[in-house]
């Protein structure tokens, strides 16, 4: 006989014993999946800019199209050479006999410009391309969850979005600063929907400031393809609120809304006329 059919067949309470220890764990990792599944999808956003992007990052080559090369290199290493002298970034000397360099003076106050004391000029540019596209991947996410839609229609969503030929196309033209735009678009579109539903001072700062970054990463001449559905979305929003909510309930939200777009457009104006002067 072999030393296999030597051994003894494990006692009932022995196979008892095992399959409990193992229902238990595979309870614990059944309760650990679905305390993090939530977090799967917006970490998939978050990897896939990197794993597209990782190459440029110490490489010296970071994506580039023809603007790239033409402005946005050229403009950002100038920016990068007014910063360390501690001078602020508002008029070129070195083109066209000089010019103000607004509405590209604010980028100092856009977050994911503010690596750029510490950071090369490439690796600044990869990192701005990773950035816009986990904000962009992130706020479709958001915005899809305002459908009903489930996890796996919302993943699908963003990443339809993150993929699609806008955002492709503007990587390719070497549209760096548009591609800030059309990232927060969703975002801007999802705070709207949050101020419509609570009604809250809080939900329309949060439409500002998401507003606010699309001016700082490339001004107002782009924001036109936010503002017009934008503003359609909040007159049919206030007409419905003013229909069922009365005149009353709508006064500080209507204010703060028609108020925001109005004082960052008059920032901006007054900007361009203190670097012209």
């Amino acid at each position: 006989m072999s030393m296999i059919s030597r051994m003894p067949a494990p006692s009932a309470r022995a196979v008892a014993y095992r399959r409990m220890w193992a229902l238990f764990w595979l309870d614990r990792l059944r309760a650990v999946f679905a305390r993090w599944e939530v977090w799967l999808s917006p970490l998939l956003l978050l990897l896939l800019p990197i794993l597209l992007f990782r190459q440029g990052l110490g490489s010296g080559t970071p994506p580039f199209g023809g603007d790239v090369l033409r402005l946005n290199y050229p403009l950002l290493a100038f920016i990068q050479r007014q910063l360390a002298h501690g001078q602020l970034p508002l008029w070129n000397n070195y083109t066209a006999g000089g010019y103000p360099l607004a509405p590209f003076s604010a980028l100092i106050f856009y977050p994911p410009f503010w690596l750029i004391r510490v950071l090369s000029v490439s690796d600044l540019i990869t990192l701005l391309d990773i950035t816009h596209f986990a904000i962009a991947g992130l706020g479709a996410y958001l915005l899809a969850g305002v459908t009903g839609a489930s996890r796996s229609g919302r993943t699908v969503g963003a990443l339809g979005f993150v993929l699609s030929g806008c955002m492709i196309g503007h990587l390719y033209a070497g549209h760096l600063f548009e591609l800030g735009v059309v990232a927060w678009m969703p975002w801007v579109f999802y705070a709207l929907h949050r101020l419509f539903v609570s009604l809250s001072l809080r939900a329309a700062l949060a439409l500002g400031l998401v507003g606010g970054l699309q001016v700082l990463a490339n001004g107002i001449g782009f924001q036109v393809f936010t503002l017009y559905p934008v503003a359609a979305l909040v007159a049919i929003g206030l007409i419905d609120q003013w229909r069922h909510a009365g005149r009353d309930r709508l006064r500080l939200p209507a204010l703060v809304l028609l108020a925001l777009p109005g004082s960052a457009m008059r920032s901006q104006r007054l900007s361009r006329v203190r670097q012209t002067s």
